[in-house]
């Protein structure tokens, strides 16, 4: 009746699998039992065990090495009599779960936009070992659970949230170590700030035609900026560019027009980023800027009529007028917003009294401009090289001055494609008659122009223009007075520019 209860009692022995190598057997005791007998084999059969210890105690404590064995437990009555096996039970030796290294227990991180690049590693353990890594939030959901042979893993897909991370071990593809103990970390995210449009300022303008600059400002852990660029009257995106580094960039040639424009700034290339807000900007050729070199041609039809008097030749006196063709070539540098140097040069070609009579003359002038950008006014301070009047009969019909040009022009704008100008100018010249004599002169001149932009660089103008010179010669102490009036209109002037 013992042996038999023996064998019911002790096929239940308890087994309890442990991360370390002194294995701790325990099985439920028997009252008439004297003695118990545990083997522990690497094989089912028990032919060859490595482990037989007999104890008084049903607990019997044994050092195994890493790896999967067999046990079984008899007992023995009073008489010393075997009771039969217990059913032999597998047991898993486990080595100890991989020790956590980093991040370290309470590790905080921020990030912005992009996430974290966060590195786990644990310490290495011998052999052929696949780890396994799992992260999971603290309400105990799952985020990650990844395999790899290494001892370390850079996660970089954790959003802002508390976790628990621990690694365990598969060795040699069949032991597997418990889960290390936990460890918390807590990650946190920062928004961006807005970035703010610096240039082109909202409902600001900018010369149209011309290179210039998109300025703005970011937070400054952003590094890329997107920028969107919107015709306002079409809707229609215009040179958009993307991940532009610093806080300006090159602003495109742009047409003239009414446009919209925000950046879009970002930590990363491809991450979300954060807008500003849209920020309206005119183009228009109204805008005075440096550089803004013009060159320009005239061509029309100018009638002139003149009074003369002289003391000459019995105080010979007489009216005449005619008129003919010119061409005017003008040339103008501005070296900044502010200041420019130009170049003038004209020439017609006239009957007088059915002689030829050739007019030329040549200025250099500084441009002082000055405005708003719909009005500008300039202030112009020259000198005229040569003012010459030469009838082909003689070298007595032949007048050469030169001398102070003074003037002012004023621009203003109708819209962006259109312009009217005003110009008016005092000439204060002196020269000599022939050989000798002295001249004392005064010009005035006006120019009322109206000019139209007929592509990206080329102005059309219409110019009506008006001239009036009164010269007086004194010819060399001799009392011989002569006096010229001159009267030029110009009324249909044809002007093409070509300005950038």
């Amino acid at each position: 009746m013992l042996l038999k209860t023996l064998i019911f009692l002790l096929v239940l022995p308890l087994c309890i699998v442990s991360q370390a190598r002194e294995i701790d057997f325990t099985w439920q005791a028997f009252p008439e039992a004297t003695k118990y007998e545990l083997q522990v084999s690497e094989s089912k059969s028990f032919k060859k065990p490595i482990i037989k210890k007999l104890s008084e105690n049903p607990q019997v404590k044994a050092d195994l090495n890493v790896g999967q064995y067999y046990y079984r437990v008899r007992a023995f009555d009073e008489k010393n009599r075997p009771g039969i096996w217990s059913k032999p039970l597998l047991l898993s030796v486990n080595p100890f779960p991989p020790k956590p290294v980093a991040p370290a227990k309470g590790a905080k991180y921020n990030f912005y936009e992009k996430k974290n690049d966060i590195e786990f590693r644990w310490e290495k353990l011998e052999g052929k070992v696949v780890y396994e890594l799992l992260i999971q939030r603290t309400n105990g959901k799952t985020v990650l659970e990844k395999k790899t042979r290494k001892s370390k893993l850079i996660i970089n897909k954790l959003s802002e949230g508390d976790y628990s991370w621990k690694v365990r071990a598969i060795i040699q593809k069949r032991l597997i170590t418990e889960y290390s103990e936990p460890r918390f970390l807590f990650i946190t995210k920062t928004p961006i700030q807005s970035p703010r449009l610096i240039k082109p300022a909202d409902k600001g303008e900018i010369a149209a035609y011309r290179d210039d600059k998109f300025v703005w400002e970011k937070d400054e852990v952003t590094k890329y900026t997107d920028i969107e660029i919107e015709d306002v009257k079409t809707g229609k995106s215009i040179r958009g560019l993307e991940n532009v580094e610093g806080t300006e960039t090159q602003l495109p040639m742009m047409e003239p027009g009414k446009y919209r424009w925000r950046v879009l700034t970002k930590e990363t290339k491809d991450s979300e980023g954060i807008s500003s807000e849209w920020a309206e900007f005119k183009t228009t050729t109204a805008v005075p800027s440096a550089n803004n070199h013009v060159f320009r041609m005239t061509t029309g039809y100018q009638k002139h009529s003149y009074n003369f008097d002289s003391s000459r030749a019995g105080n010979f006196s007489a009216q005449d007028s005619d008129a003919g063709m010119f061409i005017n070539l003008y040339n103008r540098l501005q070296y900044s917003r502010g200041f420019g140097l130009a170049f003038d040069l004209q020439e017609h070609n006239m009957e007088v009294n059915n002689e030829s009579l050739l007019y030329t003359k040549s200025s250099i002038l500084l441009d002082f401009r000055f405005g708003e950008n719909d009005f500008q006014q300039s202030t112009i301070l020259g000198f005229r090289l040569m003012d010459q009047w030469d009838i082909e009969s003689g070298t007595a019909q032949k007048l050469s001055t030169h001398g102070i040009l003074m003037g002012i022009t004023m621009d203003g704008y109708i819209n962006y494609k259109s312009k009217i100008r005003l110009a008016l100018s005092y000439f204060k010249p002196k020269g000599l008659l022939q050989s000798g004599g002295s001249i004392t002169a005064d010009g005035y001149e006006f120019r009322l122009s109206y000019a139209y932009n007929i592509t990206e660089r080329f102005w059309l103008d219409w110019e009506f223009a008006y001239d009036k010179y009164v010269y007086k010669f004194d010819e060399s102490g001799a009392g011989l007075i002569s006096r010229w009036d001159i009267e030029s209109i110009a009324p249909i002037n044809i002007k093409l520019s070509y300005e950038y």
